[in-house]
Order: C-alpha cells, then structure tokens, then sequence
C-alpha cells in the first residue's frame, strides 16, 4: 500500500478527481484509501451535526459549571454528584449532564436552598413529582418571607438608631452603642 501523499499525488493518472480528494478518497494500488482528516472536515454531518458527548477532565468540568475542582470533589462527597468509573491507570472523565447538575445545584442555592434541600430536590429532578417540589419550594418561601420580615424589622431598628448617632454630638455616650449594650445586659 502507498503512503497517502504518494497516493495523493499519482491519484491523476488513475482517474482520480477533484472531488474524490476533496471527500477524502484516494486510490492507491487499485484500492481506496480513505484519508480520514480531511473525511471528518468534507461530510457536514461530522462537522455541524450532533455533537457527540465530549469527555471532560475534572478541571475542564470546573471550569466550564463556573466552579472550583475541589467543589466538584466536595458535591461528589455529598453524593449530589456522581464520581464516573476511573479506568485502569486513567483519568475520570464527565460528561455535559455532569456540567448541567453543577449549574443546576449553583442556582438552587442561589435561590437559598440548602445542600440538603438541593438533595431532595435532584431526587425529584425527573420533572414527575412537581407535588413534591411544591411542598420543598413552598417551604423554602415561607422560611424566606419570614427572614425578610425580620429583615424589615432589624432595617426600622437600625434607622432609628442611625438617626439617633447623627443628631447627637458633644460627649455623651452614642445611643447605638448605648442600645447594643444594654441589649446584653
């Protein structure tokens, strides 16, 4: 068999045209030769069609969910992550479910719940138990609405106590400081 740039460069005068090398085929010694690098780049299918699940290293990983390596570690531990298969003598290797599983625990926490809270609810992740999420979600809202109410309550406090540092001067005590301290009296 003739190397492929041999093969490539005979391939006139065995008939071969343009458009065979453009779609990789090269003909060598009466057979065909198929020169897979420029194969993958000629069908469009294998340039713009399905993009299969590419592999990822743990740190491609973190880097793509936006989170550290030792995150990804640290969700494994808690099982909220599974930790693929290592090969013999390799290196795991994730896929973009892995990825989206990130994503999706960082914005349930961005909406407050807990890792506990994201545990229950990756349990019911498959979309058939929204009884289920309601009832963590409707929780998650009372326990949200109650510390905006303390929240509210703490802002009025401090306003009054602000407005009360501003308007005294001189020597005498400071009323936030006064306020704090006859708190824990």
């Amino acid at each position: 068999m003739l190397p492929m740039a041999e093969a490539a460069g005979r391939g006139e005068d065995r008939g071969e045209t343009a458009g065979h090398r453009a779609a990789g085929l090269l003909c060598g010694q009466g057979r065909l030769l198929l020169d897979l690098k420029q194969l993958t780049y000629s069908i469009p299918v294998l340039k713009y069609g399905v993009k299969m699940n590419a592999l990822l290293t743990i740190g491609t990983l973190a880097k793509q969910a936006g989170v550290n390596v030792e995150t990804i570690r640290f969700y494994q531990r808690r099982r909220l992550l599974d930790e693929p298969k290592k090969p013999l003598g390799g290196i795991r290797r994730y896929t973009q479910t892995h990825a989206r599983r990130i994503r999706f625990i960082k914005e349930a926490q961005k909406l407050g719940f807990g890792l506990d809270e994201v545990a229950d609810l990756l349990a019911l992740e498959d979309g058939r138990h929204c009884r289920e999420v309601e009832e963590i979600a409707g929780h998650k809202l009372a326990v949200v609405r109650e510390r905006m109410a303390q929240l509210s309550k703490i802002e009025k406090l401090l306003s009054v106590l602000v407005g009360r540092c501003h308007g005294n001067s001189g020597k005498v005590r400071c009323p936030l400081i006064a306020s704090l301290g006859s708190a824990t009296a």
